[in-house]
């Protein structure tokens, strides 16, 4: 597979605080990685990076074959109450990146997509449950026609049920569109259901890197047991 985007060396320093100490990290096009680790390992600091919200202390990140990276990388949030305005409602939501680069809205096609129907469009955000908040923003994360996306806890805050309706979602998704994922989560089995291969962090460092039977069935590191003892079992 052609390398899509490609980290190396990244060091990403707050003040006298390292984030990231030394990050590389290759994705491949049409791939779903992993990031797995604990809370404050870095995870949302490299989406971040990618992104382009934050630049790094040092180290290079390219893109090969991503020319607009507003437009052809994009994020689904853990909470998508969080960025969603209230006040406005779906369909205005959704259509609200289009407008921006003046594409054509498409929010009847993307609220099928992510299995919601046409009429919800109308609906203001509080009166939808969390699974379909959180297709909302998968819908308003695919209106640019992104190649990337990045999935940061896009389940976590789901019950259980919920959480295996949205990967299952995720994963037609990406199947039907061609995407590439960083799918970003603390727990090993989420993370094992989507991913193609796994990246471990811990305190700003990739730790171990595999493929996803080599990490879950082979693990390497101590931590990486310890994380895949605390999973649950989808």
């Amino acid at each position: 597979m052609p390398e899509l985007i490609k980290v190396t060396d990244v060091v990403k320093r707050f003040g006298r605080v390292t984030a990231l100490g030394g990050i590389c990290l290759s994705l491949f096009e049409g791939e779903t990685m992993g990031l797995v680790g604990e809370s404050g390992s870095g995870k949302s600091t490299l989406a971040r990076l990618i992104l382009k919200l934050i630049e790094p202390t040092s180290g290079t990140i390219d893109y090969n074959g991503i020319t607009n990276i507003r437009r052809e990388c994009q994020i689904v949030f853990q909470d998508p109450q969080t960025s969603l305005n209230p006040r406005i409602r779906v369909g205005e939501a959704i259509a609200e990146p289009m407008v921006i680069h003046k594409i054509e809205n498409k929010v009847g096609e993307l609220l099928e997509m992510v299995k919601l129907p046409a009429n919800y469009a109308e609906r203001y955000p509080h009166e939808l449950s969390g699974g379909e908040r959180q297709r909302v923003g998968i819908a308003r994360a695919l209106s640019l026609k992104p190649k990337f996306l990045i999935l940061d806890e896009p389940v976590s805050s789901l019950d259980v049920s919920t959480q295996v309706e949205i990967l299952k979602l995720l994963k037609q998704i990406k199947h039907d569109l061609g995407l590439t994922y960083l799918f970003i989560a603390h727990d090993l089995s989420v993370i094992g259901y989507l991913s193609d291969r796994i990246a471990v962090m811990r305190e700003g460092r990739i730790i171990e890197l595999g493929s996803k039977e080599e990490v879950l069935a082979a693990p390497k590191e101590a931590y990486t047991k310890k994380l895949i003892e605390s999973s649950f079992t989808l």
